[in-house]
């Protein structure tokens, strides 16, 4: 009688009701079916379907939307990010930039960004303008 949930009320006994002796159909709820509790009843314990708890369930507190789909469409420093299920504007973490300088640039290389920030550069490499786009770079030592 130590389950899941909680046993139904037992009407209480009336004239009709009098039990000659008591018969315990169960002892514990393992000696149940599927879904069942072992509880008092009139007359012993029976197996009985756990009583409904009170109040009903809210509504949905939120909805699977995608509110963006590029860091454009965002207010501010925000970036378009992953959520649970969907993409939302959240403010960024702070990204730190790596130790060093960039060298000066002395023939222009090609006019496309690989990087836009140190951050995507591996090792100690920094994102550096390479003259008319940006490429990750050794630093100047």
């Amino acid at each position: 009688m130590k389950g899941k949930g909680h046993c139904p009320d037992v009407p209480p006994k009336g004239l009709i009701d009098v039990c000659i002796r008591t018969i315990d159909h169960c002892w514990e709820d393992r000696h149940c079916g599927p879904g069942k509790i072992c509880c008092p009843g009139r007359c012993g314990n029976v197996c009985s379907s756990p009583k409904e708890k009170h109040g009903t369930c809210p509504g949905v507190i939120s909805r699977c939307v995608d509110v963006c789909s590029n860091d454009q469409q965002c207010k501010g420093i925000q970036k378009c990010c992953p959520n649970i299920c969907g993409h939302e504007c959240m403010d960024p973490n702070e990204v730190k930039g790596k130790i060093g300088k960039c060298p000066i640039p002395t023939i222009p290389g090609g006019c496309s960004d690989a990087c836009s920030h140190d951050s995507q550069c591996n090792g100690r490499k920094k994102c550096c303008s390479n003259g008319c786009g940006h490429n990750c770079m050794d630093p100047e030592s």
